[in-house]
């Protein structure tokens, strides 16, 4: 995918790529009477990580926990 779309520090899917897909993946799901999964996460307390440790270390927590999601999720998913 274009790298527009994509967060440089994480890899992962940005916000322009999930208006994209999410616009594309509604069609899709009506078009075929089918379903789809959201699902959102929150690093609760993430503003205290930077705060506390600096923004190095707080890169870091992002990097490793898209690094599991994308160690975690099936091939046909999307991690934005």
């Amino acid at each position: 995918m274009k790298e527009i779309f994509r967060d440089e520090l994480t890899g992962c899917y940005n916000r322009r790529y999930f208006n994209y897909w999410t616009e594309n993946e509604i069609k899709r799901c009506r078009r075929f009477s089918t379903s789809f999964v959201l699902m959102l996460f929150d690093i609760d307390d993430f503003r205290n990580i930077n705060n506390h440790f600096g923004h190095l270390e707080g890169d870091r927590v992002l990097v490793r926990f898209a690094e599991f999601l994308h160690d975690n999720v099936r091939e046909v998913d999307s991690v934005v």
